[in-house]
């Protein structure tokens, strides 16, 4: 616990987390010639590969000393299912994104996370989903590629990811979670313990 940002920092009390599903190397290559092939307006700050993700749920701030129920209360059986984003979309704010309908077992895996966050007290965003994948951001005259995407995988787990600032930072993962079972990748406990 010797990083030295907010969020990361010695005596940090809270961690900035989300679920997700992270698009293989594969893809996040494809989708990073994608961003290359745009043409962005001045300022423009794109998102790095390594962070192009699907949000599933955003839980912003938790405390650390809730990470220890919160990592085993996520893990549950899901059926992998295709993921297809091939639609873009300007947000409001100028946010540049990749859109795509929502499979069912997608539909499915929200609710039944969203169930297991409610039980921990936890908030959850009650607005409609909307499947998007963020390419960058401060992005508004953006000119897209004459490309058509369809940027398509088979997502077969979800994570939980710590986010910190700056932004360039990347994120740290906390838990991987596989949907076939209810094992989840070993986690390590130095991200888990209090700060001293």
């Amino acid at each position: 616990m010797t990083q030295g940002t907010a969020g990361r920092e010695p005596g940090s009390a809270e961690a900035r987390v989300f679920i997700a599903l992270r698009p293989p190397a594969a893809v996040r290559a494809a989708l990073r010639r994608y961003q290359q092939d745009c043409r962005w307006p001045q300022g423009v700050a794109p998102v790095s590969p390594d962070k192009l993700h699907v949000t599933l749920h955003f839980l912003g701030n938790v405390p650390r000393t809730r990470l220890r129920d919160l990592l085993p209360a996520l893990r549950m059986a899901g059926s992998p299912f295709r993921l297809s984003l091939d639609a873009t979309s300007l947000w409001p704010g100028g946010i540049a994104t990749l859109t795509g309908a929502v499979p069912p077992e997608l539909q499915a895996l929200r609710a039944g996370l969203a169930v297991r966050l409610a039980a921990l007290g936890l908030a959850v965003d009650a607005r409609e989903y909307k499947l998007h994948l963020t390419l960058a951001r401060k992005a508004k005259g953006v000119k897209w590629s004459q490309a058509v995407p369809d940027f398509s995988w088979h997502a077969t787990r979800y994570v939980l990811f710590e986010s910190a600032h700056p932004a360039e930072l990347p994120y740290k993962m906390l838990c991987s979670y596989p949907m076939r079972d209810n094992a989840a990748q070993e986690i390590s406990i130095a991200h888990l313990e209090s700060p001293t």
